[in-house]
């Protein structure tokens, strides 16, 4: 692809972006009117604005926006579950309204974001990525630009295709149970606390776990009786009956051999499966779990009687709520999207009576004496910092079994799918498959910002090394916060100057803007660039071609000037931003002539 295509393909993913945090800027014709061989390119930008759950299908929808055509033959036609989804759901009627040309305002402008949402609906690849378009394109008729981009649990996730819902029947007790990917190998999965197999869905969190364990193995999710849409019978089981439950519906998917993984209270028994049924057990993996939860002499690891039951009655008032979310999550627990899920699985999975009794339960189990029957390889995982369940009963439970592996990983969060699952999934991929997946390094659509101190060596020079530090430690504390003010988030300090990365251009160059004005109280001026382009994340830092573009755009910048690429001045059109031509530069390393522009504070 020409240098020219890759630099229309970035602007226009760029505008996507513009178009989420300035609706009201109208879509420049050269995006109408998109038509050229890199149009894929453009549709794998927008993915990763949208958190790169996309598929390519998202091409096929933005390649028939760009041409006002028919969608690729390869594409299948909506079923009619999927088409009634639409027609019932307000962004359709919106989408319809902004295809009529003479079109004005939020939906007419939405069109070109909303219609790739909608035509993706019912040819994505993963169950998240068609309802994620939908909210985005919903909540930004809703909301508007002057509120947040919509979070997943703004609406909620009925269009999600999720896998059907059948019945094991244990005697008279029917164990709902579902399956997804092919296998082999089978993976049976063991939940914690409180399950429900449709609730699990609507976290798009759970969803992508849960389609990464289908991606090696033929997965196969049931919910505990007593629980989600298993049968209730008014107490909890026992771990034999737990066994029982289990062995019915892997008969009844015909699995004669299967991987068990056992999350939180689903280990003990996932622990005394493998040591009573060592022929259908393959491998063993336990997470976040335990031997014996409460403290003894013998068992120094556990909690204290007396503060598992204050904790206990404390649970069944609270019930109905998000109870014990910043234990479970505490990584989370600020998102109002995932806490309001958490109330409501626990809500669908259980009553207050019966997690009372499913916790008193617990408090009880001891499979220590098991543990030296276990002969199915075994692999034991804990967060080092977990809030719920201490680091040091996944060691113990490791140490008594033979052979095992232990694996602690970073983190506080108890709830697998909770902070880095990726971390966690690849340990268990590694350990049932063999082979562990190369992971693609994560690349996202950002805006960075680069600030400089201009001249600080002299500075330094004629103030001393007291004073200067003074100085900078001030201009330290107006940047961070100006950054926070503009939703920026500070990557590292260069030398005198700072890298940070915003998701938003017209925040960036409001706050480099806002850093050049206020410094200036200190006897010193700053220099700033801000480029928006494609990003790798690395380990908290960015990396990248437009890191480097970034950088040399600053470099170009005057004492107290704001300087920026063609690209971020496109995608504020409409902001109220204006800007002065400074004319074409050569930027070091970086091939082929840019247009750079000043920022006119005086409008600003």
């Amino acid at each position: 692809m020409s240098h020219e295509q890759v630099s229309l393909t970035s602007r226009v993913a760029a505008l996507v972006l513009a178009n989420l945090e300035t609706p009201e800027a109208e879509p420049p014709t050269a995006v109408k009117e998109l038509a050229f061989p890199g149009y894929p390119v453009v549709a794998k930008a927008i993915v990763r604005i949208c958190g790169a759950l996309m598929t390519k299908a998202l091409a096929g929808g933005l390649l028939a926006f760009a041409h006002r055509g028919p969608l690729p033959a390869a594409t299948r036609a909506p079923s009619e579950r999927q088409r009634r989804s639409l027609r019932e759901r307000p962004v359709t009627s919106a989408s319809a309204t902004s295809r009529r040309s003479s079109s004005r305002g939020s939906a007419g402008r939405l069109f070109w974001v909303s219609s790739v949402a909608q035509l993706s609906v019912p040819f994505a690849g993963s169950a998240g990525s068609s309802i994620y378009m939908r909210k985005l394109a919903h909540g930004i008729v809703r909301h508007g630009a002057a509120e947040r981009t919509p979070s997943w649990f703004d609406l909620d996730c009925d269009a999600m295709e999720i896998p059907e819902v059948k019945y094991a029947h244990n005697g008279e007790v029917s164990i709902a149970y579902q399956v997804l990917g092919e296998g082999p190998p089978d993976l049976a999965f063991v939940t914690g606390f409180v399950g429900h197999l449709e609730v699990f869905w609507e976290a798009p969190q759970v969803g992508r776990a849960f389609e990464r364990l289908a991606s090696f193995s033929r997965l196969i999710l049931w919910d505990k009786r007593e629980q989600g849409l298993s049968d209730r019978l008014g107490q909890p089981p026992t771990l034999e009956q737990g066994m029982d439950d289990l062995a019915c519906v892997l008969d009844a998917v015909c699995s004669e051999q299967a991987a068990l993984f056992g999350i939180s209270e689903g280990g003990p028994m996932s622990v005394l499966y493998a040591a009573s049924f060592p022929e259908r057990v393959s491998h063993l993996v336990l997470y976040g779990t335990y031997a014996k939860l409460t403290r003894s002499g013998d068992y120094p690891a556990g909690a204290s009687r007396e503060r598992y039951e204050r904790w206990v009655e404390a649970t069944a008032p609270s019930w109905g709520g998000p109870v014990g979310v910043e234990l479970f999550a505490p990584s989370l627990a600020a998102d109002e999207g995932i806490v309001a899920w958490w109330a409501r699985l626990l809500r669908s999975g259980t009553s207050p009576r019966g997690a009372a009794a499913l916790l008193r339960m617990y408090a009880d189990i001891d499979v220590r004496p098991a543990l030296a029957a276990v002969t199915a390889p075994t692999l034991v995982l804990h967060r080092a910092d977990d809030r719920l369940i201490p680091a040091a009963h996944g060691r113990t439970l490791a140490s008594l079994i033979p052979h095992a592996r232990y694996v602690e990983l970073e983190g506080a969060d108890h709830l697998a799918f909770a902070g880095d699952q990726d971390a966690l999934l690849d340990e268990v991929e590694e350990f049932i498959t063999g082979s562990r997946r190369e992971r693609a390094p994560e690349r996202v659509l950002a805006t960075v910002l680069f600030t400089d101190i201009v001249s600080s060596t002299e500075h330094a020079a004629a103030m001393g090394d007291r004073d200067w530090r003074r100085i900078l430690e001030r201009h330290d504390e107006i940047v961070r916060k100006e950054l926070g003010s503009f939703r920026g988030r500070e990557i590292k300090q260069t030398g005198d100057g700072f890298l940070a990365a915003f998701d938003g251009p017209a925040r960036a160059v409001r706050c480099a803007a806002s850093i050049t004005d206020r410094v200036t109280s200190l006897g010193i001026k700053v220099r700033a660039g801000v480029h928006t382009g494609e990003c790798e994340l690395r380990n908290g830092d960015i990396a990248g071609m437009a890191v480097h573009i970034g950088a040399r755009v600053g470099a170009c910048a005057g004492a107290s000037e704001v300087l920026v690429s063609s690209t971020v001045r496109d995608l504020v059109v409409g902001s109220g931003l204006h800007f002065e031509d400074r004319g074409v530069a050569e930027l070091r390393g970086v091939p082929g002539e840019w247009r750079l522009y000043a920022l006119d504070q005086t409008a600003a």
